[in-house]
């Protein structure tokens, strides 16, 4: 993700680029930016001849058409001001909903290669606030700053026409307020794109050790994470605080052009009155005008600000949609029946970035049999079920099915064809129900969820509860054993009925008795079925049909488990140093 510098080189310099590319990503809500931008020009207008409508009144002129003339456009003006208001938070809210709808999607496409080098809980912010911040910052542009100048012009040939010399005295000083607004805008820039980093890294470190809260209190490391967590928030205390200095900064400036903008055109206009240059409804107008004109033009100089602050949340938004999608997903491309067989590297490599995990594969897992992938840790067992299952793309070389590239099939279809079952039982929280419907394309009755769980043995839970298949589960399944949660994902495979299945070591979360339990199921409920897993268990190592050896990403040798402990050194060390543990 782009990093935001923080040294003086890149001192207020935001990124404009990112911030207007970041328009046509956004599905805009153009016609209510259309509605609420006409409004906002009718606000000005109207606000333009509230002073000019209402100063005959303050100089003494009492007539029906003076008071008539007062209070419709001061009616008028405050109901197109409320109109304005609430059509502005309107359609910032619908923008930002958009907003997040579209990066959600972006974020649910992206190449797997993306989450490997970017952290989730920055992913996870950007799509919360840093949308907000962005979004809110260009409807308030969108809606607000052309009607705002146009007000300022408007006012501009008003004064012109009572003596020059009025104009002039607002206009001297716009070149100082340009100055203040650059500024600040400069410093509100990095103190909010600090605020956006730290509470990334604060929010990412308390959600790793929240998720990892066991191995914490099983090493006895409280004090010591206390400690890291507090010196997060403390950074983060620093940032706000710096960010707190800015807008101080910022009100105590904009206090004082205030008083700038309000003494010099008063006492200029004073003067200009007591020489007989402007008439006392002129002098009233132009009093009026003022407070107008302060308001205005610190509107622009907040929306500038609220422009710099959002560039970097801009810049991470577009970090995200401008990333590589994955190629095939949302498109009909290639072949939509897959024909099961056997499964086929061709001299296949891999890597994650420059690093290369994967070495000229070349081995075939035979259909309709159980094949273990065997190695030390790092040998690139995870890497080829990924590769199967086309997560990634192979560096070189080809992956076959039943004879066919698997890059001539769909991509949905293609995944379609397999199960896949992880290490740690990936089910979401909500229900029992939806825990084994998850990823099923059509409607499933509690006779067909009964009858898989009855044979996966998870019905007991079922049972257990009044609500039954409806019944609460936590987030990650964390309200159940780790057993059950295999369970859970055993049911739903045994529904969907693929005939491939990728196991990541099923059972090594398990104790033994589970991990046994687990082991009889799969190779019963799933028997005929091509598996491909990964396993150190030497249980079920004895009951797979075949398996490849892997070392430092290559395949030493494959066949089965009796002929690889009889030719090959490698798996033999492994399996004899294992029955030894």
């Amino acid at each position: 993700m782009k990093k935001v510098r923080t040294g003086k080189s890149s001192f207020g310099k935001g990124d404009w680029r990112s911030y207007f590319r970041l328009i046509p990503y956004v599905r805009m809500p153009w016609l209510l930016v259309a509605v609420g931008f006409v409004v906002n020009i009718g606000y000005s207008e109207v606000m333009a001849y509230v002073p000019v409508s209402t100063s005959a009144l303050f100089s003494g002129e009492f007539t029906g058409s003076a008071l008539a003339s007062a209070v419709i456009y001061n009616v008028l003006n405050y109901a197109l001001m409320f109109a304005s208001l609430i059509l502005q938070s309107w359609v910032s809210y619908v923008a930002i909903r958009r907003a997040q709808e579209v990066l959600w999607r972006r974020m649910l496409r992206l190449d797997m290669s993306y989450y490997d080098g970017h952290n989730a809980s920055d992913m996870m912010s950007t799509l919360t606030s840093d949308t907000e911040t962005a979004l809110t910052s260009l409807i308030t542009q969108l809606i607000s700053l052309l009607p705002s100048v146009y007000y300022l012009v408007r006012v501009c040939m008003t004064l012109n026409s009572y003596d020059f010399r009025l104009l002039l005295s607002i206009l001297i000083l716009i070149p100082v307020n340009i100055v203040y607004v650059i500024i600040i805008g400069r410093w509100q820039y990095e103190a909010n794109a600090g605020i956006f980093g730290q509470v990334g890294r604060l929010t990412g470190y308390l959600a790793e050790r929240v998720a990892n809260i066991f191995l914490i209190r099983a090493y006895t490391n409280e004090e010591r994470e206390e400690a890291n967590g507090l010196d997060a928030s403390k950074k983060l205390y620093r940032a706000k605080i710096r960010l707190s200095k800015v807008n101080m900064a910022g009100d105590m400036a904009a206090a004082f052009m205030e008083i700038l903008q309000r003494a010099v055109p008063i006492l200029f206009g004073t003067w200009l009155l007591s020489s007989k240059a402007i008439t006392m409804e002129q002098w009233v107008a132009f009093f009026l005008f003022i407070g107008q004109v302060i308001t205005r033009v610190n509107g622009v100089a907040t929306t500038w600000t609220g422009i710099k602050a959002a560039q970097g949340a801009s810049a991470r938004m577009i970090n995200i949609f401008t990333a590589p999608e994955e190629k095939g997903l949302d498109s009909v491309s290639g072949e939509r029946d897959v024909t099961p067989g056997d499964i086929e590297f061709r001299d296949v490599s891999f890597a994650y970035g420059d690093k290369e995990v994967l070495h000229d594969i070349s081995v075939t897992i035979p259909a309709g049999k159980t094949t273990a992938l065997v190695g030390r840790c790092g040998s690139g067992k995870t890497t080829m079920l990924s590769l199967i299952e086309r997560l990634y793309v192979p560096s070189s070389g080809s992956i076959t099915l039943a004879g066919r590239d698997v890059s001539c099939y769909d991509l949905r279809s293609y995944r379609e064809h397999f199960a896949y079952v992880q290490q740690d039982a990936g089910v979401f929280g909500g229900t029992l129900r939806s825990a084994m419907t998850y990823g099923l394309k059509r409607e499933v009755s509690d006779a067909e969820l009964a009858s898989a769980a009855e044979r996966t043995g998870i019905m007991s839970l079922v049972n257990s509860t009044p609500a039954g298949f409806d019944a609460p589960l936590a987030i990650s399944g964390s309200s159940v054993s780790g057993g059950q949660r295999q369970r859970l994902v055993l049911t739903r495979e045994l529904i969907k009925g693929k005939s491939c299945m990728l196991l990541d070591e099923p059972t090594s979360a398990l104790d033994a008795q589970s991990a046994l339990n687990i082991q009889t199921k799969l190779l019963e409920l799933f028997e005929g079925t091509t598996k491909v897993m990964i396993t150190h268990d030497l249980r079920l190592l004895s009951q797979v049909d075949n398996v490849i050896f892997l070392e430092n990403g290559r395949v030493l040798d494959s066949g089965t488990p009796a002929e690889l402990m009889s030719r090959c050194e490698g798996y033999r060390s492994l399996v004899l140093c294992s029955k030894e543990v």
